[in-house]
């Protein structure tokens, strides 16, 4: 028989700090407006930390994403009609 290690019972068992007490329902949770309103404020102080770009760079990282997205458009038309010619040369419809 293997001997049970000792387990204080609950009511011996006391928190160390106020902290480690267990808290009321109240008290654990802020309310859902609480939370929200938190949520903004925490929200707009990130924001404050950010480093914003000035105006000619947006321009400039604008310019790059629109021809950017353009060539892309241009390259994969290509590859569809070349592709498209390609199958139908494999595949050939019915007699």
């Amino acid at each position: 028989m293997v001997p049970q290690a000792y387990k204080p019972s609950r009511s011996q068992i006391k928190p160390a700090n106020k902290e480690a007490r267990p808290k009321s329902r109240k008290e654990k949770e802020p309310s859902l407006w609480q939370r929200i309103h938190r949520f903004f404020i925490e929200t707009w102080e990130e924001l404050k930390k950010v480093s914003w770009p000035t105006q000619e760079e947006l321009y400039r990282m604008t310019g790059v994403v629109i021809v950017t997205v353009i060539l892309l458009g241009i390259f994969l038309e290509i590859a569809n009609i070349l592709l498209s010619k390609l199958f139908s040369l494999v595949y050939v419809t019915g007699p």
